[in-house]
């Protein structure tokens, strides 16, 4: 985790996957520079997006002026978009949004057990603490 020894403590190979709902206006090409965004959470936190671990983002909106109808008759369609000089704000709520919903679910996950009989035990929270603690990656 940030500012810890990350290559005594973390597993390589996990898969991770990000997705990015807005509800705001962007063309089709101006999501992809979103999506891309969410990958520096997996860094901030510890991940350096081993071979094998099968990375992937997406994002999409919900903007009401971007739904297209499936009964419409237009031909073409104007779409709005965000001025490119106000991107950044979005990019950042990417990383901030994408960083906390990895804590969140490495904090709040429970233990599985899988197709025969595997088992991923969930992430032990006292010892990882411990670990936090002892390399000052945690705010108290």
């Amino acid at each position: 985790l940030v500012g810890a020894h990350r290559g005594h403590h973390l597993r390589p190979g996990l898969h991770r996957s990000g997705v990015c709902r807005f509800n705001r206006p962007g063309a089709l090409g101006g999501f992809h520079p979103r999506a891309k965004r969410s990958f520096l959470a997996f860094g901030k936190v510890g991940s350096f997006s081993s071979n094998g671990s099968g990375d992937y983002s997406i994002a999409f909106s919900t903007h009401p002026k971007l739904l297209i109808s499936y009964d419409s008759e237009e031909i073409e369609k104007t779409v709005i978009e965000v001025s490119n000089d106000y991107m950044s704000p979005l990019f950042l709520a990417v990383v901030e949004a994408t960083e906390e919903a990895i804590y969140n679910s490495l904090f709040m996950a429970t233990d599985i057990k899988g197709q025969k009989g595997r088992v991923m035990e969930a992430l032990p929270i006292e010892k990882t603490l411990k670990i936090m603690d002892k390399y000052n990656a945690r705010k108290k």
